[in-house]
């Protein structure tokens, strides 16, 4: 014989009776208790699917009933605007009748009214043509305002700028008139100094030249009188053949004693 699954094994012992139940009357209520139980969870369970398929179907009906009810209210309404308009009809046609009794009166005011109609078209277009002349008119006016505003505004900006700059330049003139004073008072101070500093210099350099001319005509005369020293000292080294060239003139000869030295006699 196959030993039994796991399944099989747990079927039974779900199934199987607590084990504290010894006698077979324990056994059998235990069962039927629990047969009653489930018979009672499923009746609860179908009785709940019957009331909610009864509430959807209540909720169904109702929702039927007022559309029923909407189409009922909408023929009644559709039959009394008939109604209305069968009536209305039937009032045009009598009123249409006593119209046609009195046809000549009727063409009598229907002519007056043709020709109030026709004035009243006549009256129209003439104000009309009025009031579109005017709304012309308006408008040019309008316009020649605002191009006479855009005109005056852009004078005033022009006078503004004007006045603006005349302000700039007046400030300006008035600046550059006291740089001008101003530099004008620092040029005549620098004039003045400059040509004092230039007659002083022209008095340096004319007393520089002065004492150059001075030294060289000096150095000048120192020269040649060095130069009439040596001749006269070449001359007293050389015999005379005459003794007549002893004799010197005065002048030289006391300068040329002067200018010697003890050495140079020696």
């Amino acid at each position: 014989m196959s030993k039994p699954t796991d399944s099989s094994d747990s079927t039974i012992r779900i199934n199987d009776p607590p084990k504290n139940l010894t006698s077979s009357s324990d056994v059998c209520y235990y069962f039927t208790n629990r047969l009653l139980k489930e018979e009672k969870e499923t009746l609860l369970r179908q009785t709940k699917e019957i009331e909610q398929k009864c509430h959807e179907d209540d909720r169904i009906l109702k929702i039927q009933l007022l559309d029923k009810e909407e189409q009922c209210e909408n023929l009644e309404k559709k039959a009394q605007k008939s109604e209305e308009k069968l009536q209305k009809e039937r009032n045009e046609k009598k009123e249409l009748i006593e119209e046609k009794k009195n046809e000549k009166e009727l063409e009598r005011k229907l002519n007056e009214t043709e020709q109030l109609k026709h004035i009243a078209e006549q009256q129209l277009y003439l104000e009309k043509e009025q009031k579109k002349e005017l709304i012309e008119r308006a408008k040019e006016a309008e316009q020649k305002l605002k191009l006479e505003n855009k005109k005056r505004k852009e004078i005033e900006n022009n006078n503004d700028k004007l006045l603006w700059k005349n302000v700039q330049l007046t400030n300006e003139v008035e600046r550059l008139k006291n740089k001008y004073n101003s530099e004008s008072s620092l040029v005549s101070e620098y004039e003045t100094k400059y040509l004092a500093e230039v007659e002083l210099k022209e008095k340096e350099k004319k007393n520089t030249l002065d004492e150059v001319n001075k030294r060289q005509q000096i150095d000048k005369e120192k020269r040649q009188l060095q130069k009439e020293k040596s001749d006269l000292i070449e001359q007293s080294q050389i015999p005379p053949a005459d003794p007549s060239c002893y004799q010197l003139d005065p002048n030289v000869q006391t300068y040329f004693y002067s200018e010697l030295t003890a050495d140079d006699i020696s």
